[in-house]
């Protein structure tokens, strides 16, 4: 995942890590990304939308491992809570 989102703008940063403004760009074979079709959905003119990027430190791993399963619950949907598009590791 990490390979179609650019870092666009720091927005804020804490104790657990920081909080950017990205941009998704949707890859050109779609087999290559693991995201169902109804999770994000980019129309045919736009190759881009704008995304949250939270980056945490590697100290709160365990808080980034928390909030994975929390945004992956069934049926969480609410105007103040951003979509949840997925989570990725990097070193």
């Amino acid at each position: 995942m990490c390979s179609f989102i650019k870092k666009v703008e720091l927005k804020a940063h804490g104790r657990f890590g920081q909080v950017w403004l990205g941009r998704f760009s949707s890859p050109d074979d779609q087999n290559d990304f693991n995201l169902n079709s109804s999770q994000l959905s980019l129309s045919k003119n736009k190759k881009e939308i704008d995304v949250a990027i939270k980056i945490f430190t590697s100290n709160e791993k365990r808080s980034w491992e928390t909030e994975v399963a929390l945004f992956n619950v069934p049926g969480l949907e609410h105007v103040n809570i951003l979509q949840y598009y997925g989570a990725d590791q990097v070193s």
